[in-house]
């Protein structure tokens, strides 16, 4: 099959971005041509998947970079190709993934105070952003999200009947996220654990959409001398968010930058603790399990779906007690509920994801 993508990023780092170059690799595998049509090709995800690179440029910058990128997306002539997979901020596809879920879901968990709900309702780049992700997913043929909760919202939002919404789990490469001694002791031993200490991990970007302010509160409700936060990740206002938790915590407190080699420091961790407002399917929790890691969550995070304990799953993301408790459970679950937590994730793979948008193309493109 000819296949073309359509999305602003291939490759690099980014949920969406190390999704499509996974995909595209697979399918290149198994014997499809992808043309990828992006305006930030990373060559060497290009090289890896053996895709056929389209550059797209224009003039501007901001919000006018989108807006030209999605008028140039639209002249993407779509009889060239047996199928069209669309990623984020483009329309006219065969088939649409909505990674993030709904944006219009997305925007309102990002903005919970009074000021925040008004800029982004007077904001015309919003506006226009929810246009686009309207369009994008109802002039699909076919929509696919990450989890049930996501789809939930995609038929909702975008008033959708239910078969043109599907639920296509990502997978995890059980290879590169695996329990690990080895960087287990060296993640420890870099962020300064004292012996018999244990460790939560924030890992993501987006404090404020994440849950870094809850995260806080729990893991001082829970926490000992000896434990650590570890916080890691990107945001805008990174230094005042991490000076507060700092003034909660003191020395507790590690705080790191974004990674790209996030399997090198699961291990460490003895539960990631991720309070997220809205996350179609967070990255985290999957590679956590894959790690042998327990991933405490919340309901607003699509992967709460195949965590395998509830006491690990909070209904309220701003419920610090409650996620204290959900922190204590998941620190002396045992070495029991590692095994478990491998065993699910080893359920999920890159191939499972790859056979299952396969199949759905095969179904669009009526072979």
């Amino acid at each position: 099959m000819k296949i073309a993508f359509i999305l602003r990023n291939f490759g690099g780092v980014g949920g969406t971005e190390k999704y499509s170059g996974d995909l595209a690799s697979w399918l290149t595998r198994s014997g499809h041509q992808v043309h990828v049509h992006s305006a930030h090709l990373h060559l060497l995800t290009v090289s890896r998947a053996g895709v056929v690179p389209h550059p797209m440029a224009w003039a501007g910058r901001g919000w006018t970079a989108e807006r030209d990128f999605v008028r140039l997306a639209d002249q993407i002539p779509r009889d060239r190709y047996d199928l069209v997979q669309g990623f984020g901020r483009s329309t006219h596809h065969d088939v649409f993934r909505a990674g993030g879920g709904a944006h219009a879901t997305w925007l309102k968990a990002s903005g919970t105070t009074l000021f925040r709900r008004l800029r982004a309702s007077l904001s015309f780049y919003e506006r226009w952003c929810l246009k686009v992700d309207h369009e994008a997913a109802s002039k699909a043929r076919i929509v696919f999200c990450n989890s049930e909760m996501a789809a939930a919202d995609v038929r909702r939002v975008h008033q959708l009947a239910e078969e043109r919404v599907r639920v296509i789990r990502n997978g995890v490469d059980g290879q590169r996220f695996r329990p690990s001694a080895q960087r287990r002791q060296a993640a420890r031993a870099h962020w300064g654990v004292p012996d018999g200490g244990r460790v939560a991990l924030f890992l993501g970007s987006g404090f404020h959409r994440k849950g870094l302010e809850t995260a806080v509160r729990a893991f001082a409700k829970s926490a000992r001398s000896k434990d650590r936060l570890v916080v890691m990740g990107r945001d805008s206002q990174a230094e005042r968010r991490l000076q507060q938790a700092r003034q909660v915590l003191g020395d507790r407190l590690v705080a790191s930058g974004p990674v790209q080699d996030p399997e090198a420091w699961l291990p460490g961790a003895d539960a990631t603790l991720l309070p997220t407002r809205y996350d179609a399917a967070a990255n985290t929790t999957l590679e956590a399990l894959a790690c042998g890691v327990p991933a405490v969550t919340s309901r607003k995070d699509g992967n709460h779906e195949i965590v395998p304990c509830v006491d690990w799953v909070v209904a309220d993301p701003d419920d610090a007690t409650a996620f204290g408790r959900a922190l204590d459970a998941a620190w002396s679950a045992g070495e029991a509920a590692s095994m478990t937590c491998r065993t699910v994730a080893e359920e999920w793979t890159v191939n499972r994801n790859g056979a299952a948008v396969e199949a759905l193309y095969n179904e669009v493109a009526g072979v």
